[in-house]
């Protein structure tokens, strides 16, 4: 799957051996148990395709709900400050 972004199995290895077999953003350990939320998934950059990061498949979701906008992603965390969340 990782030539589907663009980078070969070697690369997805490499970035994978470089975040500590770890979610690059929750620093989750992804497992190769089948768990979909535990298995690392290729960011990218939806307008220009360039590979970030492999993130697990919650955070990897959270960045495209909220459009791979920081700006959305803090006004929700500010948002999910004030209920003390």
């Amino acid at each position: 799957l990782p030539a589907k972004y663009g980078i070969t199995a070697a690369q997805f290895a490499e970035k994978l051996l470089a975040q500590g077999g770890k979610c690059a953003c929750c620093e989750l350990m992804f497992k190769f148990d089948g768990t979909k939320s535990n298995k690392p998934c290729v960011d990218h950059n939806h307008s220009t395709k360039e590979v970030r990061g492999l993130l697990c498949g919650r955070c990897n979701l959270a960045a495209g709900n909220v459009s791979d906008s920081s700006i959305k992603a803090e006004q929700l965390a500010t948002y999910l400050k004030k209920w003390k969340c």
